[in-house]
């Protein structure tokens, strides 16, 4: 398969090589170890590994990762709008797949995915000091339609930034339309599940000079 990326082609065949030669636990193990295949990050179901500087591509461990890959596939296929981070191949039975590279949050650098992250949210609502655990609160106080005032509401999600990009959002384009995707999720699955994005699924990708928030990690659903 040709990844439309030249310099991720050659570590995208170097992965397919480990994959066809190891079982599940020894491939890991020589991943990890192979020169320019960085480790991004791990969970109990799946791996991401870098492919170049824009490319990476997920591993499932197990079938809840297939289950995961499978669901990231079907949401990018159907997702309107810029708001996750895209796949642009897949295995057929969804053991891997390569998608949109972001930067995100992590224990070396904490702090720089934060900064990017306010300014963006900053940027896109006018709301100061604002973070992605923030824009979780709001997008989960405007889904679950609390009924109190939201100057009043004393729900512990809801925070008081969260409130203002709630007030801020009335209006703005990205944020509806997400929250449209996400609703179109929900009516989709069969017991009404909803997209875990919590902060640690939020990242960062540079398009066209500018910082754009994505969702990363949008496989597992969850109530």
């Amino acid at each position: 398969m040709k990844i439309v990326c030249p310099d991720a082609q050659e570590n995208f065949k170097r992965v397919m090589n480990i994959m066809a030669s190891h079982d599940l636990y020894r491939r890991t193990d020589v991943l990890n170890k192979t020169r320019d295949i960085k480790l991004l990050g791990v969970g109990g179901s799946r791996s991401t590994y870098a492919l170049s500087s824009r490319l990476a591509i997920k591993l499932a461990h197990c079938h809840s990762g297939v289950v995961q890959n499978n669901h990231e596939i079907k949401h990018s296929k159907h997702w309107n709008g810029d708001h996750i981070a895209k796949v642009v191949a897949a295995d057929k039975f969804d053991r891997w797949m390569v998608m949109e590279r972001a930067f995100v949050c992590n224990h070396q650098e904490p702090n720089d995915f934060r900064q990017r992250a306010s300014k963006i949210i900053q940027k896109n609502f006018g709301v100061v000091g604002a973070n992605t655990d923030d824009l979780y609160y709001a997008i989960h106080h405007v889904l679950f339609d609390h009924k109190n005032n939201n100057k009043a509401c004393q729900c512990k999600l809801c925070a008081r930034n969260s409130l203002k990009i709630v007030e801020a959002s009335v209006d703005n384009e990205w944020f509806n339309t997400l929250l449209t995707n996400v609703q179109s999720i929900r009516k989709r699955s069969k017991n009404g599940t909803c997209l875990d994005l919590h902060s640690g699924n939020w990242g960062v990708i540079e398009k066209n000079g500018k910082d754009q928030l994505v969702i990363v990690d949008y496989g597992y659903v969850g109530r």
